[in-house]
């Protein structure tokens, strides 16, 4: 393995001022980084979420989900809903 100079004067520094050696210092950062490796690969491996919906059917008769102004301008009440009394 090759450490470059000065990662390894950092290692050896914090080794002196807390009494360990170097190649503990070394494992101890190494083992974080792999278990941090591990849990991001495990976040990887979730089953995507599943939305439940309640009611029935869905939207109601002329609601277009994919049109964002619309949908909005139904939601603030500034455009009538065809087919049904909300406003």
């Amino acid at each position: 393995m090759i450490i470059a100079d000065d990662l390894y004067a950092d290692v050896k520094k914090l080794a002196t001022e807390h009494g360990r050696t170097a190649t503990s210092v070394v494992e101890e950062a190494l083992i974080a980084l792999l278990h941090q490796y591990a849990a991001r690969a495990a976040d990887l491996e979730r089953p995507p979420f599943a939305f439940t919906g309640y009611g029935t059917g869905g939207p109601l008769p002329g609601i277009d989900l994919a049109d964002n102004a619309g949908l909005r301008a139904v939601m603030d009440g500034t455009q009538a809903h065809e087919g049904t009394d909300i406003a």
